[in-house]
């Protein structure tokens, strides 16, 4: 059944704080309570932050939550997505590279840039996060087989697989730190570099048509890039499906559960969710062409999870 998402509607006089992180223009506003977040001209970033987070529901995987969003500015309609803090009152948010420097001083002298960064590693983040030692997100029903934060980072890397999300960079992950020093794995969040969003209609359309196979969709879906790395030596950062098989062999009992869960998910649910969103803000190609992307990734990780001991 469809049921269109909602199109939040943003006051032109919202704006409170200016979010310095990121590359897009966005504020804070309700008593920076919510996030209004720009999309780009020419871009599909708005529609995929929103069927991210709705996939990533589906499976059961924690994430920030998303809506669609106008902003009445000075200078007219602007397009975005809104999201509410996930950090409570008093608490903080300490993303990955702060985490990451922590454990080596150097990271942060030589580490600058968010992308092209070969010591983030998988295992890196995966060590850090096994020494922080955080408990669960924040109001996140623990699924069968997922007993900590590491189980839970694995289901973020397979999310990334299956959306074709090429942002999980160093300020694309954190903790939560509560008042009293509590701390939590934060859900996941910012995927607005998925399903092909940044791919204009034209060349969508043509990859959906050919009948080359080094150019068809599963092509592109194998191009798609984490930026995890598998070793500091290495000149590129890891495919998206093998930051997650390098993550699963050191937690394949966790893989295993994520990878059932997404086994589940049947491709008439894909279908409705990708159907919800309003035509106005995206096209029947684009939505043909994530459907078709999301569908060819889940296929690589289920026998990708099959050589998984």
């Amino acid at each position: 059944m469809l049921l269109m998402f909602q199109i939040t509607k943003v006051p032109a006089d919202a704006p409170e704080v200016t979010e310095t992180l990121g590359t897009k223009d966005k504020f804070w506003y309700d008593a920076q309570t919510f996030l209004f977040k720009q999309v780009r001209r020419g871009t599909g970033e708005d529609w995929a932050e929103k069927l991210c987070a709705e996939l990533a529901g589906q499976i059961g995987i924690p994430h920030a939550e998303y809506e669609l969003a106008e902003w009445e500015s000075p200078e007219g309609i602007v397009r975005g997505v809104v999201t509410r803090k996930f950090c409570p009152a008093g608490s903080a948010l300490i993303l990955g590279n702060e985490l990451l420097a922590e454990a080596d001083p150097d990271y942060a002298v030589v580490h600058t840039s968010k992308f092209r960064v070969p010591a983030h590693t998988v295992e890196r983040v995966m060590r850090t996060l096994q020494t922080r030692e955080p408990r669960l997100p924040l109001g996140w029903a623990p699924l069968p087989g997922i007993v900590d934060a590491v189980d839970v980072f694995v289901g973020y890397l397979m999310l990334d697989t299956l959306v074709g999300n090429t942002d999980r960079h160093h300020e694309n992950w954190g903790i939560v730190v509560l008042p009293d020093r509590t701390v939590h794995l934060a859900p996941t969040f910012d995927h607005a570099s998925s399903l092909g969003c940044h791919l204009l209609d034209e060349k969508k359309a043509q990859r959906l048509r050919t009948a080359d196979r080094n150019y068809d969709v599963a092509a592109f879906a194998a191009r798609a890039r984490s930026a995890l790395y598998g070793d500091e030596g290495e000149a590129d950062p890891l495919p998206t499906i093998d930051a997650f098989i390098s993550a699963a062999q050191n937690k394949p009992e966790a893989a295993r559960h994520w990878l059932g869960k997404l086994d589940t998910i049947t491709e008439a649910e894909i279908a409705i969710i990708m159907g919800n969103v309003p035509c106005e803000r995206i096209s029947d190609t684009a939505i043909e062409f994530a459907r078709r992307l999301v569908l060819i990734n889940k296929n690589r990780l289920v026998e990708a999870g099959k050589d998984l001991r």
